[in-house]
């Protein structure tokens, strides 16, 4: 599937199943290997990649004869996106669809305005190929900003393995298991269906799959950084709820955001006082942990300001 091999249409990925058991049941793979163990030689992995590339073939030429209403021998640049559609070759963004206009128009070589058949199985292969590229390297990119550099490889194949239906997406059932066979060991599946719930994710994609993974181990994070300042699981809760409350950017929040919400809290004292324990005279402990040049509060500076606040009660 990483390679670009593995059918989306169902009916191919069907016929690939069939390539592989007829492998395996094959002469050549049951004189140098167990059948038993389902394990396929270099050379059998070949054949059956040859095999499926040849049927890829045949479909797409399908399509195009599907497409071609009238029987010109070409597509319009309209049917070729059509049909490339059909092919599952669809653009997600609004650049990559730029991006397929242009390699349509260019590869109508002889400037007809319309695309033949040899063209179009060269078009497909060239363009799904090179979305698959783009979109890794993407999603590489995104792995490197949320610090997954090195666990890229073990996350994409969870995803796959939890991606049944090809659909470069993952339900939220298919996300719940995703997440609890990457952090079973930190996150029981209560605490994984309840994080879920209060973030009301419901279905992403990879890009989406890896703000999720954050999003827990950013929270296991805090919970030990809040252990680390002798605060317990249910303090911790409630300290972790107002940071998201405050909706930080980048893991940090403004001075200004930090003072105006101590601000919103400090008129109604008893109630202050049941939650965080703040009142009006507080406000001075953002001031107090923070040097004058630094306008960005990070959870640890957090922490520091709510314990001195506790402590002055």
């Amino acid at each position: 599937r990483e390679l670009g091999h593995l059918p989306r249409d169902a009916s191919l990925r069907k016929g690939l199943h069939a390539f592989i058991e007829e492998e395996l049941r094959s002469d050549d793979v049951t004189d140098c290997l167990s059948i038993e163990s389902d394990a396929l030689s270099f050379m059998s992995v070949l054949k059956i990649l040859s095999k499926s590339r040849l049927q890829c073939e045949v479909h797409l030429q399908e399509v195009f004869l599907h497409h071609d209403t009238n029987s010109s021998g070409g597509l319009t640049l309209a049917e070729c996106k059509t049909a490339l559609h059909a092919c599952h070759i669809r653009p997600k963004t609004q650049a990559e669809a730029a991006e397929l206009t242009a390699l349509v128009e260019e590869f109508d070589e002889d400037g007809s305005g319309e695309v033949d058949a040899e063209e179009f199985l060269r078009l497909a292969s060239f363009i799904n190929n090179h979305l698959q590229k783009s979109r890794r390297e993407a999603e590489r990119q995104a792995a490197l900003a949320c610090g997954y550099e090195e666990e890229f490889d073990d996350l994409r194949a969870v995803f796959i393995a939890n991606d049944e239906c090809i659909s470069e997406s993952l339900s939220a059932e298919a996300l719940r298991s995703a997440v609890l066979c990457l952090r079973s060991k930190t996150w029981t599946a209560e605490e994984i269906d309840g994080i879920l719930k209060d973030h009301e994710v419901e279905q992403v994609d990879f890009v989406g799959f890896l703000s999720v993974i954050k999003i827990f181990d950013e929270k296991q994070r805090h919970y030990e950084l809040c252990r680390r300042f002798g605060i317990e699981k249910d303090g911790a809760n409630q300290l972790c709820a107002i940071w998201r409350e405050l909706q930080p950017e980048g893991g940090k929040i403004s001075r200004e955001r930090m003072v105006g919400w101590l601000s919103d809290v400090a008129p109604d004292k008893a109630a202050s006082n049941r939650a965080v324990g703040i009142n009006a005279q507080q406000l001075e402990m953002v001031d107090r942990v923070l040097s004058e040049s630094n306008d960005n509060i990070t959870f640890v500076e957090f922490l520091r300001i709510m314990r001195l606040s506790i402590a002055e009660l």
